[in-house]
């Protein structure tokens, strides 16, 4: 997504969190965390080129798991924890009203 001299990437990882496993959790994470720990050197490297687009980061799993087995599995998933279930028919809207482009214009 693009507005102005902003571009927001999204990565979206259609996975099923019905294990709790170091690669969920670690999947979980790089969603938690991708945009304080990944951003900051992007813009970075950006500002170093001359570059001015500011690059917004984010990334979300899309859980074929239904949300009651994962907070369960994961004893309770945190509300901003970017999971998205794929069965709650509001999900993709869920997903642009979390991101920080479109929190940015508001």
């Amino acid at each position: 997504m693009i507005q102005g001299d902003r571009q927001q990437i999204v990565f979206l990882d259609p996975y099923g969190l019905a294990h709790d496993t170091d690669k969920d959790r670690e999947k979980h994470n790089l969603c938690k965390n991708i945009r304080k720990e990944y951003e900051p050197f992007i813009q970075k490297r950006l500002k170093e080129k001359g570059i001015t687009t500011e690059i917004l980061l984010d990334a979300y799993i899309i859980s074929v798991t239904d949300q009651k087995t994962v907070s369960e599995t994961f004893r309770g998933m945190p509300t901003k924890s970017h999971v998205v279930y794929q069965k709650n028919p509001g999900y993709i809207r869920e997903i642009f009203e979390g991101l920080a482009i479109v929190q940015l214009d508001t």
